[in-house]
């Protein structure tokens, strides 16, 4: 995992200062202080959730870009907000009284956090797979740094200030795999992973597929075993028939295997019908 020393160090005199008056969380005057938590919240807050989507919420979510540009369509965006609510939160929104009382639930944390089930997401190993096709802006690190946030929140609880989480790039992530480096065992063993780009690969040979394959397969495979939580984000139609054929062959069979179990929650998101695919 990041290290977040430095971060840390910064948001804890802030936080200290702030609520406790004092320059430090050692000398906090209070012995129940959340000073600590607060700046480790932040801390890895920051250093894992990319620019820009550190204060995001799902309130946040649209269907637009950052610069508030609609890019998908209505019912998707719809669809994408009430799976992610169910995931973090387990709340049904089926009328339009379910989804007032979100928007009040949700405006105060103390209140949304009774409702979280992260803690059941993570024992129960339930993967999470963010896609939509092209490289455009369509919310999918947002919503991905919306579930990752919540379980940082968690640090709170006692006990969870030992769990640790990763956001890498898949590019990053294979070649850390085919060198067989550090950071792969981080990737590996952590308790909730974020896997960003994963494009349809476009391989030169059957040689090439096959050793690219061969080497992330394992890896995939360990955290299932183990009921470790990966968030997926795909910039590709997974669903689509072609690539539900084809996922196996170009991504290896623990990724397949992970794409079609039924415990999977999957999120598709879904271009506007003013903007061309």
């Amino acid at each position: 995992m990041k290290n977040i020393e430095s971060i840390y160090r910064d948001i804890e005199k802030k936080v200290s200062k702030k609520y406790c008056k004092v320059d430090g969380v050692k000398s906090c005057p209070n012995e129940t202080c959340t000073c600590k938590k607060i700046a480790e919240i932040r801390a890895y807050t920051k250093a894992l959730i990319p620019s820009g989507f550190e204060t995001c919420s799902i309130n946040d979510f649209k269907g637009r870009n950052l610069e508030g540009e609609k890019v998908l369509d209505i019912k998707s965006t719809i669809k994408a907000k009430k799976d992610i609510i169910k995931y973090c939160w387990d709340i049904d929104l089926d009328s339009e009284v379910d989804i007032e009382k979100f928007k009040k639930i949700s405006n105060t944390p103390s209140e949304l956090n009774k409702y979280s089930i992260i803690d059941n997401r993570r024992k129960q190993g339930n993967n999470l797979v963010i896609f939509g096709s092209g490289d455009r802006q369509m919310g999918r690190t947002l919503l991905a740094s919306i579930v990752l946030k919540e379980v940082i929140k968690q640090r709170v609880k006692p006990g969870k200030h030992i769990e640790n989480y990763n956001w890498v790039q898949f590019k990053s992530l294979k070649q850390s795999i085919i060198d067989d480096d550090k950071n792969a065992m981080n990737y590996q063993t952590c308790d909730w992973l974020v896997v960003d780009n994963i494009s349809n690969p476009q391989y030169s040979s059957v040689q090439q597929q096959t050793f690219i394959t061969d080497q992330i397969d394992p890896f995939f495979l360990y955290r299932s075993e183990r009921e470790l939580p990966t968030i997926f984000i795909f910039r590709f139609n997974i669903l689509s028939k072609v690539n539900l054929r084809t996922l196996e062959s170009n991504l290896g069979m623990a990724i397949s295997d992970i794409v079609k179990n039924k415990q999977t929650t999957l999120v598709e998101l879904k271009s506007s019908e003013r903007i061309n695919e």
